[in-house]
């Protein structure tokens, strides 16, 4: 997808005008939702069907959507933040698992990109050993 493209489908999927720091910002998180759509299907995605490029295009931009519009100053690890304000407690829980301001696959991403996943693969019932 050329940068053009990608900038008015994260504007499209954000439902307005990206900011100059955004623009910036996007092909950095194009290169994560990549990888992480790469390594969620097992191989990359299809080049020659249609249905697949429109997919990936879709969910990249709503990946890259989600992690402008997500606060910039949460830290990365952070999944919980709890602040009480008598007598003043902050309490933060991080994780492996949390965004951390980066891209990430939602359960809807992952169903609309089951269909190339690789599952199954083929293997020959036959002994490796045999002549």
């Amino acid at each position: 997808m050329s940068d053009r493209n990608l900038l008015d489908a994260v504007a499209a999927a954000l439902r307005r005008d990206l900011t100059d720091d955004e623009k910036r910002s996007v092909g950095h998180l194009a290169v994560g939702a990549a990888a992480l759509i790469r390594g969620h299907l097992g191989q990359p995605p299809p080049s020659d069907d249609q249905d697949a490029a429109a997919a990936v295009r879709y969910v990249t931009a709503q990946m890259i959507a989600r992690a402008l519009s997500r606060a910039g100053d949460a830290d990365a690890g952070l999944a919980t933040r709890t602040t009480t304000t008598g007598p003043f407690t902050v309490q933060q829980g991080y994780t492996t698992d949390a965004q951390g301001g980066g891209v990430w696959l939602t359960r809807q991403d992952q169903i609309m990109l089951a269909p190339w996943r690789l599952g199954l693969v083929c293997a020959p019932l036959v002994s490796e050993r045999a002549p």
